[in-house]
C-alpha cells in the first residue's frame, strides 16, 4: 500500500519514467532532467579539512576511483579521452573521498543513454560527481568545483554546465545554493533504435 501511495503523490513526468522503465527489453525509454550552469562563481574561499587534499587526477588513478565506484574501463576512457578528474583524497589513508569529471570537448557521449551532447564552447560540462556519505557536508564538492576554475582558465572557458535528474531536489538545492541556475528541462526519448532529446528552455 505504501507503495502505491508513494507512485500517486509522484509528479506526473516521474509517474509516466516509473512505467516506461519498468517496460522490459528496452525497447523504450524515457527520461527527464534539468539543465543548469553556473558562471558567477562564489567569492569565498572554500576551505576543507586539512587532512583532505583537493588535486587533479590522472590515468594513474584508476585503481583508487574503483574503489569508489567501480568504472574501470570508463575511467580509462574517459582520460583517453582528456576528460579532466578533480579527486580529494584522505591524506591519513590515501583513499579518494570525492570526485567529478569535466569534459571540454565539443561533443560528449551521455554514458546511461548513449546519446550525444554538444557542449557550447563557452563551457566546461560537468558530470558524475561522487561523495562518500561520511565525508559529506565538508565541503568537499564545493572545492573541487573551485578547482575546477583551474581549467576554465586553462581552456579559456566561462561557466560550467551540468544535468540534473527531475526529481532530484536536494542535488538541485544543492547547485543552486553553489552559484547554478536552473536554465532549461530536457525530455529523453528512446523507441528502439530512435533517440531524442527535446529541450525546454526556462524563459519559454
Amino acid at each position: 500500500m505504501n507503495v502505491i501511495l508513494r507512485f500517486i503523490r509522484k509528479p506526473m513526468l516521474l509517474k509516466i519514467k516509473t512505467i516506461v522503465k519498468a517496460i522490459p527489453f528496452s525497447v523504450v525509454d524515457f527520461d527527464v532532467f534539468y539543465r543548469l550552469e553556473r558562471i558567477k562563481h562564489p567569492d569565498i574561499l572554500e576551505v576543507v579539512d586539512q587532512d583532505i587534499d583537493i588535486r587533479f587526477a590522472n590515468i594513474n588513478d584508476v585503481d583508487a576511483l574503483n574503489k569508489c565506484v567501480n568504472k574501470n574501463k570508463l575511467y580509462k576512457k574517459r582520460f583517453n579521452n582528456g576528460d579532466y578528474c578533480i579527486i580529494a583524497i584522505a591524506i591519513k589513508s590515501k583513499c579518494i573521498v570525492g570526485y567529478e569529471w569535466f569534459s571540454t570537448l565539443e561533443k560528449h557521449i551521455e554514458e546511461r543513454y548513449k546519446y550525444e551532447l554538444s557542449i557550447p564552447g563557452d563551457a566546461i560540462y560537468a558530470y558524475d560527481a561522487f561523495v562518500r556519505d561520511n565525508y559529506r557536508g565538508k565541503r568537499i564538492w564545493s572545492a573541487i568545483l573551485q578547482k575546477a576554475t583551474r581549467i576554465m582558465v586553462k581552456e579559456n572557458r566561462k561557466k560550467i554546465i551540468t544535468n540534473v535528474d527531475y526529481g532530484n531536489n536536494l542535488s538541485i538545492r544543492v547547485h543552486i545554493k553553489r552559484g547554478f541556475m536552473v536554465t532549461s528541462i530536457a525530455f529523453y526519448i528512446q523507441l528502439f533504435k530512435f533517440k531524442l532529446i527535446k529541450e525546454k528552455h526556462k524563459c519559454s
